[in-house]
């Protein structure tokens, strides 16, 4: 997810402070993940935090999405995060899952 800074013109230091996002627009890649988006956001969206969805065709449809600036996040497996954290996109994950060790089984 990509947080903007905006100018601090009025600040004595030169710390750039993170502008709070109140939309999320999701990435999804298919007519379940969308409904399943639309139905987290009626869930979870609250003032002045909201989720929006945004469905696209493919994966790359979304990693390019998130890097020209009209979604947020997405759903990826390792493959994926790979190749959106290459050039051009140099997207970064923020996010990821563990299922735990073979040693807790």
């Amino acid at each position: 997810m990509h947080l903007g800074c905006g100018q601090q013109h009025h600040l004595k230091s030169p710390t750039c402070l993170a502008v709070p996002i109140t939309n999320i627009r999701w990435c999804v890649k298919s007519e379940a993940e969308y409904k399943k988006c639309k139905d987290l956001s009626k869930t979870c969206s609250t003032d002045p935090l909201t989720l929006s969805c945004i469905q696209k065709s493919s994966t790359d449809d979304c990693i390019k999405a998130i890097a020209g600036g009209s979604a947020d996040a997405a759903t990826m497996d390792s493959g994926d995060i790979y190749s959106a954290a290459l050039h051009p996109y140099g997207l970064k994950p923020i996010m990821a899952e563990n299922y735990g060790t073979e040693k807790g089984k």
